[in-house]
């Protein structure tokens, strides 16, 4: 930077920047890994895109959901308080009962549920589930379809899945094991920064496709 002489003394002045001036890739730095949490309204548009009648799903999270100057979508505020955390144990309850009204498997039809679980968690997740995380969702039903039943089994998946870290955020983290001060998003990472940034909803089946 250039000064100027003054009686408070040197003044900083910023640089003479011109059409030729040769540009520093170093002036420039890369954003962080990061992950975001759903807002209310992010939430509320996720949902729909598997109960498309129940409206305002998550109009409550918006009381306890922390804000940064007035921001309810910043990376950097990741924790959960405990109404906040109480408000999505509420929600989850009524997605997951509107779930469960529309399941169509029987308790033992493993097959199915597998199948309407592997779609279900596509469409909250905004990514397909890997075979060990649909395993462990498949388990779960059918463990406690044998104790409860299919509906109230149907129910208690449905709420685990909208409990799930990888519901309730996303992320821009790039593939697993990824390292080093450059990565690429995933697909569905880069479907999904999209969609959020210019829709503040998930992906379309269009989007999905895509990726």
């Amino acid at each position: 930077p250039m000064s100027t002489g003054g009686r408070g003394g040197d003044v900083a002045m910023p640089p003479v920047v011109g059409p030729d001036t040769p540009i520093d890739p170093t002036a420039c730095a890369l954003p962080p890994r990061r992950i975001w949490k759903l807002t209310p309204t992010q939430y509320d548009r996720t949902v729909a895109s598997v109960v498309t009648d129940l409206p305002n799903a998550g109009v409550a999270l918006g009381d306890s959901l922390a804000h940064v100057v007035g921001f309810t979508n910043d990376a950097t505020v990741l924790h959960m308080s405990q109404p906040h955390v109480e408000a999505l144990f509420a929600s989850a309850g009524g997605v997951a009962a509107r779930i469960a009204k529309t399941w169509t498997c029987t308790a033992s039809d493993a097959a199915c549920a597998q199948s309407t679980l592997g779609a279900l968690g596509k469409k909250l997740f905004r990514r397909p589930l890997a075979s060990d995380e649909l395993m462990r969702y498949a388990g779960f039903y059918t463990g406690q379809a044998a104790l409860r039943g299919a509906a109230i089994a149907a129910e208690q998946v449905a709420r685990a899945m909208l409990l799930s870290p990888h519901f309730l955020y996303r992320t821009e983290l790039g593939n697993e094991g990824a390292s080093g001060p450059e990565i690429s998003l995933t697909d569905h990472e880069r479907a999904s920064a999209l969609s959020y940034l210019i829709a503040d909803g998930p992906p379309d089946a269009m989007l999905m496709a895509a990726a």
